[in-house]
């Protein structure tokens, strides 16, 4: 099963895990990126400047089952899952129609009476050729990830570039996050990206935002895979 940690950059508002693959699901995920092929375009629905995306499909369940699931309970455990489900799903109604589309009732429906599952709801892998890049977005759903499978160049390697040159901090090959503080002060904490980051999933909040800088040079693509987590809800009805 994947090792998850919390983050080694720490922050006062650090909300999102590490999560190192082991060789099997590194395997697996290669295997479902070639299992699905390139049929189904990603990008119409994609911030992201790449090359390319395609939709991948978890095959046979293993990374919703060995790898998102431990996720979420390793999450809850440390950032507290109840809280966050409740701002996200604060009270569900029932709308009762009948045949002709007519309102019969309207039934309320107390977070305390649902009950909560999870679903992948999109897995995509991105390829990122030098000069691509992925400006700061953020995804839907309740929970989303960024997991690196090949990183042919490092940053530092990238922060020699000549477009680095004299200044006061080389941007090249990082992932960042970013979001307030407590002051509204608008922070963020930088991933400085290598070939030892293969394996890695980032596991976060949909909404928190995120980008992904270029590189430069190198005729190799990047590969990195990208998805979302849905709530599933079961209404309990009197």
């Amino acid at each position: 099963m994947a090792t998850i940690t919390t983050p080694r950059l720490q922050t006062e508002t650090t909300g999102w895990l590490e999560v190192k693959l082991n060789k099997y699901e590194v395997k697996y995920c290669w295997d479902c990126i070639e299992a699905s092929g390139k049929k189904k375009d990603a990008k119409p629905n994609l911030t992201g400047q790449l090359n390319s995306s395609y939709h991948v499909e978890d095959k046979d369940g293993v990374l919703m089952k060995k790898v998102i699931r431990p996720a979420i309970k390793a999450w809850d455990e440390i950032y507290g899952l109840k809280l966050y489900t409740r701002k996200q799903i604060p009270q569900q109604e029932l709308v009762v129609k009948n045949e002709d589309g007519q309102l019969l009732k309207r039934v309320a429906i107390p977070f305390e009476g649902i009950e909560i599952d999870y679903k992948l709801h999109s897995w995509w892998v991105n390829y990122q050729k030098a000069t691509d890049y992925n400006p700061v977005h953020n995804h839907g759903g309740l929970f989303s990830f960024a997991l690196w499978l090949k990183e042919p160049t490092s940053f530092d390697e990238q922060k020699l570039k000549e477009n680095a040159k004299g200044s006061s901090g080389s941007r090249n090959y990082v992932f960042d996050f970013h979001f307030p503080n407590k002051l509204g002060q608008l922070i963020g904490a930088s991933y400085e990206l290598g070939p030892d980051d293969e394996g890695t999933m980032l596991f976060f909040p949909a909404h928190l935002h995120h980008s992904v800088h270029p590189f430069y040079e190198i005729d190799e693509f990047r590969v990195s895979m990208a998805g979302n987590i849905i709530n599933q809800l079961t209404l309990s009805i009197p």
